[in-house]
């Protein structure tokens, strides 16, 4: 039942990104009390698995960003409990940064493309689990896209739930990429998002 809902809110999020018609609710968003909340969550699932799962945050309080904060906890609450589903040993390291006067550039559904400059928040989610070939690497975030070897993990999934999460993403001005040094080598998911949305 669970799968199944999942699914639905997968194809109608699919629709709504490809109609156009995906709304946004901007508001101060607070990522540290996010991710600490997420990480209280999946703690004890990554317990249960013999897994361990760390969170590693700055020193200084991070700003608060202008985001939709419902759809951005559900794209960081995803990649990390894909990490731990496609992790058999070790486990997850979840990492939050702020950086200043940065410049990056966000391709939008469509293939429309704009250069950004600001501060932002990254957010990294990297695992010692099955990595990614670099073959893959490129159709990753695309619709239906599961990694050939996720059936030794007897991991279900839609296979959409990248694709929603790169254009939640990148529909808020920001930025997600993976990194992996290929199978079997772990994987690094990476969010970055402005901490003030740009205007036009």
């Amino acid at each position: 039942n669970e799968r199944l809902i999942q699914l639905v809110e997968d194809l109608l999020n699919v629709s709504r990104i490809e109609s156009g018609r995906m709304e946004f609710v901007f508001g101060k968003f607070k990522v540290e009390d996010t991710i600490k909340e997420l990480y209280d969550t999946f703690s004890v699932i990554a317990k249960g698995k013999g897994l361990y799962l760390h969170l590693d945050l700055p020193q200084n309080p991070l700003p608060e960003i202008e985001a939709d904060g419902s759809k951005t906890r559900e794209v960081f609450s995803n990649l990390i409990d894909n990490a731990l589903k496609y992790t058999k040993r070790g486990g997850v390291t979840v990492k939050a940064e702020f950086l200043n006067n940065q410049i990056w550039n966000v391709s939008h559904l469509g293939g429309k493309a704009e250069t950004i400059s600001g501060n932002i928040v990254k957010i990294s989610i990297s695992d010692t689990g099955m990595g990614v070939p670099d073959t893959e690497l490129p159709y990753l975030f695309s619709k239906f896209s599961r990694g050939k070897d996720t059936s030794r993990l007897h991991v279900s999934g839609t296979g959409l739930g990248l694709y929603v999460g790169k254009n939640i993403i990148e529909s808020q001005h920001g930025r997600i990429y993976v990194e992996s040094e290929g199978s079997g080598k772990g994987s690094k998911f990476i969010i970055e998002l402005p901490v003030v949305q740009p205007k036009g």
